[in-house]
């Protein structure tokens, strides 16, 4: 009985942080650069660079799939700006978001930035990009990228 109990609540903890998350954007192939080959630059090649992205929520990040291809180490970083403040990277994590190494098909990613913990207010947000870092060379690409918030 309490088993059950304890799933209930977990799985109601579950939809409930999938009802908060919120689709802001569906970008469609032509909407941003998809593939990166090759060595990159220092903070890699802009995938997609949204000037006043159209987030209401303090929480937000992009979230995707993404195949590469013969990668040493690469990363996928999102770099948010603010009028009048400092720009800030969010870097995927070995751990919670993964590195890319050795070559893959369908790895989802989850990037996300917290102007609270930035102590910036949502109104100054100037720029969001997303960027591939390929410093040893390879491919990636990005098959599917949306615009979360919550």
């Amino acid at each position: 009985m309490r088993l059950l109990l304890l799933l209930s609540m977990v799985f109601s903890c579950c939809l409930t942080t999938l009802a908060q998350e919120q689709v802001v954007r569906k970008f469609s192939p032509g909407d941003y650069t998809a593939k990166v080959a090759g060595i990159t630059k220092t903070r890699g090649e802009v995938v997609i660079n949204l000037n006043r992205p159209p987030v209401t929520k303090e929480r937000f990040g992009f979230r995707g799939t993404v195949d590469y291809d013969k990668v040493e180490l690469g990363g996928l970083e999102m770099y948010v700006s603010f009028k009048d403040s400092e720009s800030y990277a969010t870097m995927t994590q070995p751990r919670e978001y993964k590195w890319m190494r050795g070559s893959a098909k369908d790895q989802p990613f989850f990037i996300p930035f917290d102007c609270l913990d930035a102590k910036e207010s949502l109104k100054k947000l100037e720029t969001v990009r997303l960027s591939i870092t390929l410093p040893q060379g390879g491919s990636a690409t990005i098959k599917s990228l949306e615009l979360v918030q919550w």
